[in-house]
């Protein structure tokens, strides 16, 4: 019993920290794209943030257009996806490491 109550205080410390944290982070975030975020969360169940790769959204599986796409992978703006209108990010695949001599 002890030791529930020892991790049960542990997961509270490490709630209120991450919480101070995050709310440390949204304070740098514009607040139209923070309402952006918090508007797109509530509708879709809590994830308001999808990757995009190999030209579609991975979370709705749906193919983007190819202007879209390079638009997107350039990170300019925000961007939402045209079907589940999750905000899309970009995240370059690591270089390849050759083994030529």
């Amino acid at each position: 019993m002890r030791a529930v109550e020892e991790r049960a205080r542990g997961l509270e410390e490490q709630v209120r920290r991450l919480t101070a944290e995050r709310d440390a982070i949204a304070s740098t975030v514009p607040s139209g794209v923070l309402d952006l975020f918090h508007r797109v969360a509530r509708s879709r169940g809590g994830v308001a943030v999808a990757p995009a790769q190999d030209g579609m959204c991975q979370v709705c599986h749906v193919k983007l257009r190819l202007q879209f796409y390079a638009d997107l992978k350039r990170n300019e703006e925000i961007v939402q996806c045209p079907a589940c209108n999750r905000i899309l990010y970009y995240e370059a695949p690591p270089p390849t490491v050759s083994a030529e001599p």
